[in-house]
């Protein structure tokens, strides 16, 4: 039935015999959603959801219940879950479901790529230029960060021009917003 409404809808879908299957076959890097059936033969939905965890892959995932209990569904948003849908279901709520964790996927896929390029950045500084950035980016004007480092205020002003540079900050406020994804 699930494959039939991903069909429907024009998504590609991929099924899997067991929960055991998907855990061996699922990387990180994988994009997309998992539509989980909460009951299953071989481990519950939420055993996979513990699985995904350890693997340290974070697709947005959607139970579906035929039996659905408000414990139940308690326990599926608990472990992650992004929606849950009561068997039977429309097609119109699958795909809008859908849809929503795709999205989702897509935009926490896009923070993690700007985060690792952020992270490149930041490596490319020097232990001193890291102790200026945090300074600068935290509100300290150049003659703070000077006395607070013992150093003169033009070494400041250079290692601070090193930092927009190597950071590629076009300005203060780009640079906070830096400093604020790497601090998250």
């Amino acid at each position: 039935m699930l494959m039939a409404a991903c069909r429907e809808i024009s998504l590609p879908a991929v099924s899997f015999t067991s929960g055991r299957s998907f855990l061996n076959a699922v990387h990180p890097e994988d994009p997309g959603c998992l539509v989980l059936d909460y009951r299953m033969p071989d481990m519950t939905g939420l055993d996979i959801l513990d699985g995904l965890e350890k693997a340290g892959i974070t697709l947005p995932v959607i139970f579906i219940s035929g039996q659905a209990e408000v414990a139940t569904a308690i326990h599926a948003f608990k472990g992650g879950s992004l929606d849950f849908l009561e068997k039977p279901f429309q097609i119109s709520e699958f795909s809008t479901a859908v849809k929503k964790a795709i999205e989702a996927d897509r935009s926490s896929r896009s923070e993690q790529g700007n985060l690792a390029s952020v992270q490149a950045l930041e490596n490319s500084l020097t232990p001193r230029e890291k102790e200026v950035m945090n300074l600068v980016v935290d509100g300290s004007a150049n003659k703070e960060v000077a006395s607070a480092l013992g150093v003169s205020p033009k070494t400041v002003e250079v290692h601070r021009a090193n930092v927009m540079r190597k950071m590629q900050a076009r300005s203060l406020a780009e640079l906070v917003k830096m400093a604020v994804l790497l601090r998250s």
